[in-house]
């Protein structure tokens, strides 16, 4: 939409287009529902009118590139933000630092870069220098060669408050050998089968013992076993991993995650003592489960089970094919589900672009027979619904 002027804003305003020869059928009149006035906040109203095309509005992807942000957020650990996705990097280096010493990871979108120095004999300074080749958008908007030097402040430690002092203090009693690899363990219950354990670490692993990681289960009668798991690797960060059971996670049995020392060693060689954590499928008696039968899949879809207001997503699937996904362990209430075109199978909505006539990958919801886009879940229920996605998708 053009709010200022009569001139088309990629970077700041959105836009819908047609992309095929439409012809009106129906012939104008004062009675027509369709010209009913709507105040511009009701949007039921508005939506109830009838219509014979829809347009989707988009913002398209920014067709400049440059770097708009870099910074260090640990001594040895770097940020750099583009304006655009899809950054092309050709090279990267530092001050001092030899090549095969830098660590470089993208975000699913490549508009983001995070760089780690891994030389462990690294002093830490105040700034570094880094040179950085990448394809920048120049004075007559094309995409060209440029490279840019960027110096890097290390960042101030924070300012702490009396208490904070006290508990700083309280903390420096209970020594800490200085390599000591601190990571978080995550579990939660109704993902257990599905997700595992999530490892999260601060930074990159140069080594995993996975014959000091064991997995054992405790049934209703006290006997232990131990089970198979999977060591899988994040697909967008080497810094978080998923233990994932490979047998049957059965009910009422209690997962323990041994990992004994020296499990993990980190790229600045810390290591972590013994962590032990826990973890069971919650009780059935009360939680419920949706099962959707998806048909006429025509290729990859994510699909999310949200609350109503869909800011909050409790589980996700990838779709790409007929067949049926189960939610199970789902506490009663009341969901939404999302489903999103993913033509590229890159993971992300994708904006259109309109010089090109290409279409943005659009967002569905579930709608009931009712019309209502909203499922009442009650307790102790399997609900099963079926999901016709060429329909879905073709309003």
């Amino acid at each position: 939409m053009c709010i200022r002027d009569s001139l088309y804003d990629p970077e700041n305003e959105e836009v819908a287009f047609i992309d095929s020869l439409f012809i009106p059928s129906t012939v104008m009149n004062n009675s027509l529902k369709e010209l009913i006035a709507v105040g511009e906040k009701d949007t039921l109203l508005a939506l109830s009118r009838p219509s014979q095309m829809n347009l989707y509005m988009f913002k398209e992807n920014p067709d400049k590139q440059f770097i708009r942000e870099s910074k260090m957020l640990q001594p040895q650990m770097a940020y750099i933000k583009f304006f655009a996705p899809w950054a092309d990097v050709d090279s990267l280096s530092i001050d001092g630092i030899n090549s095969k010493h830098i660590k470089k990871e993208f975000n699913i979108r490549r508009d983001s870069l995070t760089v780690w120095i891994t030389d462990t004999s690294y002093i830490f300074r105040d700034t570094i220098k880094m040179a950085i080749n990448y394809m920048k958008t120049d004075t007559n908007s094309v995409l060209s060669p440029f490279l840019e030097e960027l110096t890097l402040v290390a960042p101030r430690p924070k300012q702490l408050d009396i208490r904070g002092r006290r508990e700083r203090l309280q903390a420096q009693e209970k020594v800490k050998r200085e390599d000591l690899l601190e990571f978080e363990v995550k579990v939660e219950p109704a993902l257990l089968a599905q997700q595992g354990f999530r490892l999260e670490f601060k930074s990159p692993l140069s080594q995993i013992r996975r014959d000091s990681i064991f997995i054992t289960s405790k049934n209703p009668r006290g006997d232990t076993t131990f089970v198979n798991y999977l060591i899988l690797e994040d697909s967008l960060s080497s810094r978080f991993y998923n233990l994932l059971i490979s047998d049957r996670v059965l009910p009422g049995h209690e997962y323990t995650l041994n990992m004994l020392p020296r499990a993990f060693t980190d790229i600045y060689r810390n290591y972590n003592d013994t962590v032990v954590k826990k973890g069971a499928l919650p009780r059935e008696d009360r939680l419920s489960g949706l099962s959707l039968e998806f048909v006429n899949v025509d290729g990859t879809y994510i699909v999310e089970i949200t609350n109503v207001t869909r800011d909050r997503v409790f589980r996700t699937a990838v779709i790409s094919k007929n067949g049926k996904v189960s939610f199970p362990y789902l506490q009663a209430g009341k969901y939404s589900v999302k489903i999103i075109q993913d033509l590229n199978g890159n993971g992300v909505i994708d904006p259109g672009i309109l010089l090109q006539k290409i279409q943005p990958e659009k967002v569905r919801l579930y709608t009931l027979a009712s019309g209502s886009a909203i499922i009442s879940l009650p307790e102790s229920t399997e609900l099963n619904q079926v999901v016709d996605i060429k329909e879905l998708f073709s309003k």
